[in-house]
């Protein structure tokens, strides 16, 4: 449900070719650029995995992989001026999506669900 409204948003913001994989590795990225490692371990994916999709978005020209210029064997992925324009979009859909979701469960609700997401995830992250 969500999933695919926000898809579709971005699908009509001109983002046709955006998947929940390519969302994995963007939502681990920081604006200024982050190693694939540290991608990697924040996505809890394999370093494989993560290149295959980053090399994807790199193709799509959503980022930009660059040899770190302090370990030439490492790689940093920045997203590039149409991925800063995804993100924006991103944030939009999801936004309109809570919003949706607020009126039909009510805001207090949805914090709570909020909160008890945040509390699975990071009990999840202490198990890796």
């Amino acid at each position: 449900m969500c999933r695919d409204r926000v898809l579709d948003k971005l699908t009509s913001h001109g983002h046709p070719s955006i998947n929940m994989s390519h969302g994995v590795v963007l939502r681990n990225m920081d604006v200024e650029g982050t190693p694939l490692s540290i991608v990697t371990k924040r996505a809890g994916l394999s370093r494989q995995a993560v290149a295959k999709v980053a090399g994807q978005l790199e193709a799509l020209g959503y980022l930009t992989a660059s040899r770190d210029p302090t370990d030439r064997r490492a790689k940093i992925l920045k997203l590039s001026s149409k991925g800063m324009g995804l993100f924006a979009d991103s944030i939009e859909a999801y936004g309109e999506f809570e919003d949706e979701l607020a009126r039909n469960i009510g805001r207090r609700r949805l914090e709570q669900f909020r909160t008890t997401l945040q509390m699975i995830s990071q009990e999840n992250r202490r198990d890796r």
